[in-house]
């Protein structure tokens, strides 16, 4: 019943961290349509990594979405060690895709969120520390919209998209993300 408790709490946090919405938005601002190389299987995991300040942080599972002209990045990782779980996930959504070409995150989709929890705390299943757990991991989320956030699409193909993306926060303060890569299967 512990683990049950936890896992519904930490499904709780996932849910959260993705409900701010999956809506593509962005502008393709030069680089022209074509198809790269690559294929996926549907073991096929993905791979993202990026510099977060002074962080270096990679994916654990990296896919793709392509609805129409959106292309949408997600990037994940879920850790869990000690009394900690700790949920991470990079959002970069592209409008107008037509394949390999540099793109501009839009205000809308594009994001990086971090969500930690104390296991230690709601594994005596009490329903008000769980409720009290999930209230602070949210509170204490690092949450980051990367509008502006620039995206040099490399190659795609029906299969596979990769690339390299950075990102300044506004006024040019706080965490940067920097050297930032992805390969990533394609789901349609």
């Amino acid at each position: 019943m512990h683990k049950l408790r936890i896992h519904l709490a930490l499904f709780l946090i996932c849910a959260l961290t993705t409900a701010c919405g999956d809506d593509a938005a962005g502008t393709k601002s030069s680089g022209a349509a074509g198809s790269g190389s690559g294929s996926s299987t549907s073991k096929d995991r993905g791979e993202a990594r990026m510099q977060l300040g002074e962080e270096a942080w990679s994916a654990k599972s990296t896919k793709a979405t392509l609805r129409g002209d959106r292309l949408t990045i997600r990037a994940s990782r879920m850790d869990m060690g000690g009394d900690k779980a700790v949920r991470d996930e990079l959002h970069l959504a592209l409008r107008d895709f037509q394949g390999p070409g540099e793109y501009t995150a839009g205000v809308s989709g594009s994001r990086f969120v971090r969500v930690a929890i104390n296991t230690k705390r709601v594994a005596d299943g009490d329903d008000a520390k769980v409720t009290e757990e999930a209230a602070k991991a949210l509170t204490g989320a690092k949450h980051k919209m990367l509008m502006g956030a620039k995206v040099t699409i490399t190659a795609a193909s029906d299969s596979e998209v990769s690339g390299t993306f950075s990102w300044t926060p506004p006024g040019g303060r706080g965490e940067k993300i920097t050297e930032g890569s992805f390969r990533a299967p394609v789901r349609k």
